[in-house]
């Protein structure tokens, strides 16, 4: 669901890769185009902050934005493309379920080992003492 270059205003949470700023769907010559940091940092009065997906899907319909393109797994990983998604902003990036195979690596490694697909051996730990044990054994 992607707008057409000449009425399209993207918002890019974080910086995007370059791969990304230099696809062909993405011309970033043809776009009104606003980078929001995903740190903490405030560049218009009314921003709500990176972390309340609720008042950015607002904010990001108040200001007529048509698409958000989410750069970190950070974000992803804890729903806001779930959060954009159920307010109709088209969305680039995966939602919070899609996400943890990035996010979590004891998640992928888990489902790598259970469709077996080739990965390093690897376990995971609680304690440190566990880990230093798998170690030396």
């Amino acid at each position: 669901m992607l707008c057409p270059p000449e009425i399209a205003q993207p918002i890019t949470i974080g910086y995007p890769c370059p791969s990304l700023k230099n696809s062909a769907w993405l011309d970033y010559q043809k776009f009104q185009h606003i980078i929001m940091p995903v740190r903490s940092i405030t560049f218009s009065d009314d921003y709500p902050g990176i972390n309340d997906y609720a008042a950015l899907a607002q904010w990001c319909k108040s200001n007529g934005i048509s698409l958000v393109v989410v750069g970190p797994e950070d974000p992803l990983a804890n729903g806001i493309a779930d959060e954009l998604c159920k307010n109709d902003i088209p969305t680039f990036g995966p939602k919070k379920a899609a996400a943890q195979i990035e996010a979590s690596k004891v998640f992928s490694k888990t489902l790598m080992d259970k469709y077996n697909i080739p990965t390093a051996q690897w376990q995971s730990f609680d304690d440190p003492q566990s880990a230093k044990d798998y170690i030396n054994r």
